[in-house]
């Protein structure tokens, strides 16, 4: 125990200083040569300062975990699902969804959605970053019951693409489904990534 203390005690130190040391270089590279960056041909980090190519038209394949709480004395559902998406323009797009958790009251949700997301411009790191609402209309298999139900959800979520990584990013976002009378409401929650293509 001792020594996974002082191991952590020690990589927090370290990533201190190199966190400090990464400021300094950011801002004060002049001070390290006494001469202008350009005499030394330095590279520098790459940063996005305008509208990120991620966020294009085209497809995305999404891999997900995904958590669903039903509403009532039902407990919720830890799994996993896959997504195909595209996108009409930088705003507009379309998806359709596929879930399977391991519960009895919700064994599946499958959808289909309409998403408008809003590109920011990027920072650091090669980012760029598009907060989303969207609409769906869906259904909910319940494999006890032998019965599948329709839902309609509203939601929201944050997408963050990486120019470095070939636009690969990663994603959050939350559901509220209304189902109709046999089925519970429910919040349906994702974290994934997606891949476009």
């Amino acid at each position: 125990m001792r020594k996974l203390v002082i191991s952590s005690i020690f990589a927090a130190v370290v990533g201190l200083f190199s966190q400090s040391a990464q400021a300094d270089w950011s801002w004060n590279q002049d001070n390290y040569y006494g001469q202008t960056k350009s005499q030394y041909n330095i590279p520098t980090e790459q940063t996005i300062t305008g509208p990120s190519y991620c966020y294009d038209a085209g497809f995305d394949f999404g891999v997900f975990l995904a958590n669903v709480w039903p509403e009532g004395t039902a407990n919720n559902g830890i799994g996993g699902g896959l997504s195909l998406s595209y996108f009409l323009d930088r705003n507009f797009g379309l998806e359709a969804s596929y879930a399977a958790f391991a519960k009895d009251a919700v064994d599946q949700v499958f959808s289909g959605r309409a998403i408008y997301r809003l590109p920011m411009e990027g920072g650091g790191f090669c980012g760029a970053w598009a907060p989303y609402i969207h609409g769906e209309i869906g259904g909910i298999s319940d494999d006890v019951r032998g019965k599948t139900d329709t839902y309609f959800g509203l939601g929201a979520g944050v997408d963050m693409r990486f120019q470095s990584w070939g636009c690969m990013g990663v994603f959050a976002d939350f559901t509220y489904g209304f189902a109709d009378d046999n089925t519970q409401d429910f919040i349906y929650a994702r974290l994934g990534m997606k891949f476009p293509f």
